[in-house]
């Protein structure tokens, strides 16, 4: 099954077409003309419901995209909390990898301790990651209150 009926039903913004269409064997991560999943297409609408309608069905909010982010990604840098809480689906602790004890991101440089607080209030340097996470420098970062 080609998937311009998904593809027209995710433009369209109908959730129900769209679970309907996967039930069908519509691909849940079929690209659109500009190389993106449908997934992109309900993160650009904003549309919460076709969104979570595709990850329910088996689209991948963590497929790499040609720039190098992901569904998933784009969703939080959407700034819509609805739109996170629909691409992390029902279960999003599933999909995560066991903790290895470092303290960063996947991907190198993305360190995400907290910078450590002093009694005054002051920021001080947070300690190096551990060898081998990824992550090779100490930084200093100021944290709003």
């Amino acid at each position: 099954m080609d998937g311009t009926e998904l593809v027209a039903a995710v433009r369209r913004g109908d959730a129900e077409a769209v679970r309907a269409r996967l039930e069908s064997g519509a691909a849940p991560d079929t690209v659109t003309d500009d190389g993106l999943p449908v997934l992109c297409l309900a993160l650009t609408a904003f549309d919460a419901g076709v969104a979570q309608a595709l990850v329910e069905g088996g689209a991948d909010p963590d497929r790499l995209l040609p720039d190098g982010t992901t569904p998933l990604v784009r969703a939080v840098e959407g700034g819509s909390p609805a739109m996170v809480e629909a691409v992390l689906g029902r279960e999003p602790r599933l999909r995560l990898p066991e903790a290895d004890g470092s303290d960063c991101w996947p991907w190198p440089g993305a360190c995400t301790s907290r910078a450590p607080r002093t009694n005054s209030g002051a920021v001080r340097a947070r300690p190096a990651p551990p060898t081998g996470s990824g992550c090779s420098t100490t930084s200093t970062t100021t944290w709003s209150s």
